[in-house]
């Protein structure tokens, strides 16, 4: 599987399994860095690296390792009211900025951990390893606070 595929589904497993803060029910994951123009909260993947090696003497192919960085985008005014809980016991909760930034986080980081089977039945992904978390200096230029996170997904090829 090529990095273009790989890219391709690790966007759609995203868009499948994280919903839209806003509740707009909008595209909010890309594959490119946003514009400054984009609506906020946003995600973002990006490639920054991939390794090969063979599998072993006697197996044919090769197993890949692709390196991505996920950022997470939101705006300092971003705001969202998230309920759970089931009916009389709903409990509304804001998140707000940074603290909206950590819960996107978190979510996207329990979708990759919790779905292992998904990704190894439906997109062929060996494994899927969330390889760290940084928090990135405020953007005043697009006024945004930002988290990146590090990902390696590792495939074979034969």
């Amino acid at each position: 599987m090529g990095l273009e595929a790989v890219t391709s589904n690790l966007i759609t497993f995203m868009r499948n399994k994280l919903t839209d803060p806003t509740g707009q029910g909008r595209t909010w994951i890309f594959p490119t860095m946003p514009k400054v123009t984009a609506s906020f909260p946003e995600i973002t993947l990006v490639n920054y690296g991939s390794k090969s090696k063979e599998i072993g003497i006697g197996n044919t192919g090769q197993r890949f390792t692709y390196m991505f960085e996920i950022e997470v985008w939101v705006k300092r005014d971003n705001q969202v009211t998230i309920s759970t809980g089931v009916s009389p016991n709903v409990v509304n909760t804001i998140y707000a900025g940074r603290r909206l930034l950590e819960y996107i986080s978190d979510n996207v980081t329990n979708a990759f951990l919790d779905n292992k089977d998904t990704l190894l039945n439906s997109y062929n992904f060996i494994d899927v390893i969330v390889d760290g978390h940084f928090n990135l200096p405020y953007d005043d230029e697009i006024d945004c606070f930002r988290k990146s996170m590090q990902l390696k997904v590792i495939t074979r090829r034969t």
